[in-house]
């Protein structure tokens, strides 16, 4: 039996609204000012005079009326400190801006601390090695070059008493021969990614992921011993196999945050996939079908002659079930001397690596950090599917397993995006906080967001908010506007929809709805709330396509036939100037591919059109599955889809837009494998544009989406072309990629929906998700 009792967090979230957050304006809409004036108030709104406010290396002190003009123009990022209140990140647009501080002390004299928590970090691959020759973002030699790094969002990070990331690789200086044999993907970062973390505040660290192994036990001690030298607790790993987690503890002003972690990502599912001998006459080249002589051991019913990798494995498992540790660690080194190439990434079978994140080592991890002193306690679990919008059903199970174990916060890794939040048991749960530091290149990765606690010494969480940034080539930037509320519309579809990500048989992953019904909501603050649905409201269509005004997520209570629900895939066609990295120049998510002839101005692209084409396109792939959610048996709930293409455009004389939209497979299902992307084709839709303001909307043709007999379309890279006969400017904003599909089998679900179409007078009724703006708690 295992302590279950904890001083638990009771979630009484967000007492203030908006913490440090503007609430953005309509797309397209220009700002009132250029300049930021920042109003700094307490949680009765009394100004504060004499704050500091921190902003782009500039510092500014807040008047008798709390008020400040911040230096600079566009949007702006930093934090403000004021004596005797928590330090508050702030980020927000031109004009004025009230921030709220929480007192150091509440009403009744107890005292308040604010944590910070955030994504899966790395400083390798990309960063080191680029595409493109000559533009490394990281020098090994040069810790300057990781600070500049993490610059922009390094003072909203830093103000917080504690703040923990996740370390999602080796540590050190390695060579080809250090890396485990057999691994897809093997992720070491220079130590100068200590540079990065120190301007970031970091006080602790998890290791309990797939890559801290990737360098062995010699990658396990180094790393180790670079966050002891750098005074940065760790927990999550460990060089030899034993049965005791190491607890990571930072003292705050509320008592001790105790961190403990583990992966379920312990790479069996990679040995599982291996081929025996009993596969038949097959030779790629590689060690995965590769016939090795087994030789002789002691050990009973030990495979004889030419085996394959598979093959050990399946004997390993089944002597596995019945032997005692010291056997099979004896065991497992024998078929690894065969097969060195076997995967095995968590900390058992005699040797180093990740925490696993079996129910047994949860309960006795949560456990472990009681013992140690702490007071508040965070289990960090690495889980789940890459890339998907939901935790698996097993992460769930791990996750209810942290909470039944007194754990305070559950905090998810791995899917590499934004997952949703719920709390089971009064315990806040982030499933995925996605990408911090990470090299990744598809559209959906770069969007991202820390989550920011202000708690009690009691354990109560008064406040709990996601902190928005875009990874812009690499970098994370601070965001405010569109770009922001997008993210935190993700974050509220994603918690709402009550998924959960499976593994269908052809090893591609995809979602079962309804499994649960969230509790709580992300509004557009980014300030987590209980929710509730709105008062049923009824559209009735006239024959075109309906547009919302802004992206709903909503239960769909009755629908006519023939209606079809949209989506936009982009998410980023407002083209506003919402990166706070004081340049200006640049917007989220977007490549100026003939860069001379390109401008980025008040919520829109300019081109300079003419007789040679003008290319605009994303910074990278976007998926398009056939289909995204399935029921229990692994069919299809959602119909085939079908694309639209819209655009507003303003052009001074006559001129050619073009939709180019390069379609690929990509195959990734393999682990055995190393992902493969392949053109399946380009597809050109061009479209004239006629001098003034016009809004151009067309459906794609279904034959650009086709599968070929050996290829699925299931990615595209969008390209916007602009030609004329003559110089001609053209002006374009509110891009959209939208998916479309039939809304008739979601009667009765929550869906994420921008538009609407279906036949005149057909009707859809849809009770909107919203905020509980009243929550408990103190003000």
């Amino acid at each position: 039996m295992y302590p279950t009792a904890r001083r638990g967090i009771v979630l009484a979230v967000a007492v203030v609204v908006a913490t440090g957050c503007a609430r953005p304006g309509p797309v397209g809409e220009s700002r009132p000012s250029d300049r930021v004036v920042l109003r700094v108030v307490d949680e009765t709104g009394r100004p504060i005079s004499g704050a500091e406010v921190r902003t782009g290396g500039s510092v500014a002190i807040t008047g008798d009326d709390g008020s400040v003009v911040v230096a600079g123009r566009g949007p702006v990022a930093g934090r403000v400190d004021a004596s005797g209140h928590l330090p508050e990140p702030v980020a927000t647009e031109p004009g004025e801006t009230t921030v709220r501080l929480w007192r150091r002390r509440g009403p009744d004299g107890r005292r308040r601390a604010a944590f910070h928590f955030g994504g899966d970090v790395m400083l390798g691959r990309r960063y080191l090695d680029p595409v493109a020759p000559g533009t490394a973002i990281v020098d090994p030699a040069d810790p300057t070059t990781a600070r500049e790094v993490v610059v922009h969002l390094a003072a909203l990070f830093a103000a917080a008493d504690a703040s923990v990331v996740n370390v999602e690789s080796a540590v050190g200086e390695f060579t080809a021969d250090d890396a485990v044999p057999g691994k897809r993907y093997v992720i070491a970062s220079p130590p100068v990614l200590l540079s990065a973390l120190g301007l970031l505040g970091v006080d602790a660290v998890t290791l309990g992921n797939n890559h801290v192994a990737d360098f062995g036990d010699l990658g396990i001690a180094r790393t180790i011993a670079a966050f002891e030298e750098a005074g940065i607790a760790w927990t999550g790993a460990a060089v030899e196999a034993d049965d005791s987690a190491h607890v990571a503890l930072v003292d705050t002003p509320v008592g001790v945050l105790g961190i403990v972690g583990g992966t379920t990502v312990d790479g069996d599912f990679v040995n599982e996939r291996l081929p025996t001998a009993a596969s038949g006459p097959i030779d790629d080249g590689t060690w995965i079908t590769e016939l090795r002589d087994a030789g002789t051991t002691g050990f009973p019913d030990w495979p004889a002659g030419e085996v394959r990798a598979g093959d050990l494995w399946r004997w390993f498992t089944a002597f596995e079930a019945a032997a005692d540790p010291e056997a099979v660690a004896a065991a497992w080194q024998a078929v690894r001397a065969v097969f060195p190439e076997l995967q095995d990434w968590v900390a058992r079978r005699g040797h180093g690596g990740a925490r696993g994140a079996g129910r047994e080592e949860i309960a006795r991890d949560v456990a472990a950090a009681r013992r140690a002193g702490a007071d508040i306690v965070v289990y960090e679990l690495h889980g789940g599917f890459q890339y998907a919008d939901a935790p698996s059903s097993f992460g769930r199970d791990r996750v209810r397993r942290a909470v039944e174990a007194g754990a305070d916060l559950v905090i998810g890794h791995h899917p590499h995006v934004l997952q949703g939040v719920e709390a089971p048991g009064g315990a806040l749960v982030v499933h995925s906080l996605g990408n911090l530091l990470f090299d990744q290149d598809l559209l959906r990765t770069f969007p991202g967001a820390f989550l920011r606690t202000v708690v009690d010494e009691d354990g109560r969480v008064l406040e709990a908010r996601f902190v928005p940034f875009w990874l812009d080539g690499y970098r994370p930037v601070p965001v405010v506007g569109e770009t922001a509320r997008r993210i935190f519309g993700r974050l509220r579809a994603t918690s709402a929809i009550g998924a959960e990500a499976v593994r269908l048989p052809d090893l591609t992953v995809g979602l079962v709805p309804g499994r649960t019904e969230g509790e709580l909501t992300v509004d557009d603050a980014g300030v987590v709330r209980p929710r509730t649905f709105a008062a049923p409201a009824v559209v009735t269509l006239d024959g075109g396509v309906e547009r919302l005004d802004d992206p709903w997520v909503a239960r769909v209570v009755a629908a006519d036939e023939g209606i079809a629900y949209g989506r936009d895939l982009l998410g980023i066609g407002g083209f506003a100037d919402d990166l706070a990295d004081g340049r200006g120049d640049r917007v989220a998510g977007w490549v100026a591919v003939t860069a001379d002839r390109i401008r980025f101005e008040a919520g829109r692209v300019v081109v300079d059109a003419g007789p040679s084409r003008t290319i605009l396109r994303t910074r990278g792939r976007i998926p398009i599955p056939r289909h995204r959610l399935f029921d229990d048996d692994g069919r299809p709930l959602d119909g085939d889809p079908w694309y639209s293409f819209a655009v507003r455009a303003t052009a001074s004389g006559p001129a050619t837009l073009g939709l180019r939209l390069v379609v690929y497979d990509v195959d990734d299902a393999d682990p055995l494998r190393d992902p493969v992307s392949t053109v399946v084709r380009t597809v050109v839709v061009p479209v004239d544009l006629e001098p003034g303001i016009g809004d151009v909307e067309f459906r794609i043709p279904e034959a650009a989406f086709a599968p070929t007999a050996d290829l699925e379309a299931d990615a595209i890279l969008p390209y916007l072309e602009l030609r004329a006969d003559r110089p001609v400017v053209v002006e374009l904003d509110d891009v959209e990629f939208v998916e479309w599909r039939s809304l008739t089998p979601r009667v009765g679900h929550v869906v994420e929906v921008s538009r609407l179409q279906g036949p005149a007078g057909a009707a859809v009724t849809l009770a909107r998700l919203v905020p509980v703006e009243e929550a408990a708690g103190e003000g």
